[in-house]
Order: C-alpha cells, then structure tokens, then sequence
C-alpha cells in the first residue's frame, strides 16, 4: 500500500521535433521502502497546460491512482508548468484539495536551478571559445583540415568537442578541452583568426573558466542519481556555495 506519492516532470524534443514529456513517479509505502520508476514517455503535439494534465491523468490511471493519492510535483519551472493561475501544478493542486486533504507540495526541480545559476556566469572568453569552436565544427572544409592538423602533430586529442544547450555537462568537457589543445592557437592563425588562447590575461580567465565548470559539472552528477532526498541535495548545493566563497 503506497502511503506517499510524488510526481516529477519534465519536457524536451526530440530529432523529430515532437515535444517528449517524461512522467517520474516516486512513493513510499507503510514500510518506509522506496520506489522510484519512470513511469510514461508521452508524446505531444502542443505543449499546453491541458496536455500536460491530461497526460499525468492518464498515466496516474494505468496504475489505478488518481491525483488525491499525490503530495507534491517536481517541475522544470516552464510557464505552462507552473502558471500561478492556470498552470499544471495550479490545476493538479485544486483537484488534490476537492479530493484530499494532504497538503500538496510544489517544487521546482534543484538541478535545473543549479543550470540555471551556471548560465548567469558570463565571461567574455567563453563566447569566444563558442565562436572558435563554431569557426571549425561548422564548416566541414575546416573541420577536416583541423582534424588532419591534430593527427599531423601527433595530438592527444583528436578532434574538439562541441558544445550543445540540451547537454549542459558538454559545456565544461568542451571548455576543457579547448584548454588543453594548444594546438589551436596555431591552426586559427593559419586562418588569420583570432584565439582566446592568446595573451596571458585572456589564457588566465579561461583556465578559470574550465575550473568553475569542472566544479559546476561534479555538483550537477552528485544531484543525479536515484534515492537522493532533497535535504541531501539541499546540502550539497549549501556545500558548493561555502567553497565558492573561500
């Protein structure tokens, strides 16, 4: 008998474009015994507040709950998600308390806040390490000659990374990379371009910038994970805010 059951959220798209909503369901029964299960990938052809009810609904059904057996949601913090007025939580919220007395709980998912901290961090040389990149992975005619470059010289690397928004951990591999070809600098002069890599000033913020990121993505995996509870991931980004002060 499952005493507590939470629902979690989030949407993306896929290559074809079609908007994917991934349904968690979380509970915990008299015994105190943990299940956590992805419990629908449910397609959608408009990202509206009623599709997303609609599809929670169904999914509750096949495994015969209903909303009044939930205490709280885990969102992404999309509008139509959270909209204080019509909103996915607002609606399944107002439904729990016509069935059930249990105090519903709204949360918006830790990671995505921790994501949306990172990007605040902005620094010159990082768009300019986007830009170099885009310079060589973009065009194929560069990209092979860089490729051919790095295999000339007998490189560790043999290519450089790109970089992608839905990947948020690609961003820290990226930037590390970049750092550590040196190899760069001298294949965009080869171009007449210019490279972050060059001048000490520049090198050093970017040296910074691989750190900060490197620091960002080992917080982001230790919030992943099945079985954590939210006071350990509460914790953990406490943590992470005290050694950024020292």
């Amino acid at each position: 008998m499952v005493n507590l059951l939470k629902n979690a959220l989030d949407d993306s798209t896929d290559v074809t474009d079609t908007a994917q909503l991934a349904i968690f369901i979380r509970g915990v029964d008299n015994n105190f015994s943990i299940t956590e299960e992805l419990a629908c990938l449910f397609p959608l052809k408009d990202a509206t507040k009623s599709d997303l009810y609609k599809a929670v609904k169904q999914t509750l059904a096949r495994f015969s709950f209903t909303i009044g057996n939930l205490s709280g949601i885990v969102t992404d913090g999309a509008p139509t998600m959270v909209g204080k007025k019509e909103g996915l939580t607002t609606l399944m919220e107002e439904d729990a308390k016509q069935i059930s007395n249990v105090r519903f709980m709204k949360y918006h998912c830790i990671i995505h806040q921790e994501n949306l901290c990172a990007q605040s961090l902005k620094i010159e040389n990082g768009m300019d390490v986007f830009k170099t990149i885009n310079f060589i992975r973009s065009r194929g005619l560069n990209h092979r000659q860089f490729q051919e470059f790095l295999n000339t010289l007998e490189t560790s690397y043999g290519d450089i990374v790109y970089f992608t928004a839905m990947r948020c951990l690609s961003r820290g591999k990226m930037l590390k990379r970049f750092y550590d070809l040196n190899e760069i600098k001298s294949f965009m002069k080869s171009k007449g371009k210019a490279c972050t890599q060059t001048g000490k000033c520049k090198l050093a913020d970017l040296a910074f910038l691989v750190d900060i990121t490197a620091h960002l993505n080992d917080l982001n995996l230790r919030l992943q994970g099945e079985n954590l509870l939210i006071n350990y991931m509460f914790q953990t980004v406490m943590a992470f805010e005290v050694k950024l002060k020292l």
